[in-house]
């Protein structure tokens, strides 16, 4: 979900694995990612931009990090070297429902951006405040039928999106 030119949501919803598993969720950059593992919340800057990524599990996480890659990238081209992020879940589970808010931004210039996870029984969502603007988007649990609500949301479709406290179609 991509809202004006100010940030990503990625809704990740793995549902009904065979037995409980660990889950994974992963992020690559060209330079080294500064991780806050208290609050799931990692930064990276490049020379004309820059990113704040915070992943907003029902369940603790795990962050690690490296660079490189296992086996050679050549195969006749140059690759620039890569570092990784994985955030895993501590304790397995049968499924997740996983919101990943990712803020760009151009070099030097990151506006503060907070991200609240939000749940009901029938849909998941976030509000992100950034720039003075609040924008929350809920999305339909897997299985819902009847209409589904966040909070003063309520909807038919698989997911909502209001804006400052005004409901508002999708970009």
């Amino acid at each position: 979900f991509f809202i004006k030119l100010k940030y990503f949501k990625v809704y990740d919803a793995v549902l009904a694995t065979p037995e409980p598993a660990s889950f994974q969720f992963m992020l690559h950059g060209l330079a080294e990612f500064s991780v806050d593992a208290a609050n799931a919340r990692l930064g990276l800057e490049l020379p004309k931009a820059g990113l704040t990524a915070q992943y907003l599990s029902p369940v603790p996480l795990e962050l690690r990090q490296w660079d490189g890659f296992p086996m050679s990238m050549s195969r006749g081209a140059q690759f620039p070297n890569q570092w990784h992020v994985e955030a895993a879940t501590k304790e397995k589970r049968a499924e997740i429902q996983m919101i990943t808010v990712l803020a760009p931004h151009r070099a030097g210039k990151s506006a503060p951006c907070t991200a609240e996870r939000l749940e009901s029984g029938s849909s998941v969502g976030v509000r992100v405040r950034r720039g003075g603007e609040t924008v929350t988007v809920a999305f339909r649990k897997s299985g819902v039928t009847a209409e589904a609500s966040l909070g003063e949301l309520a909807f038919d479709a698989l997911f909502a999106f209001a804006r400052s406290g005004s409901a508002a179609p999708p970009p």
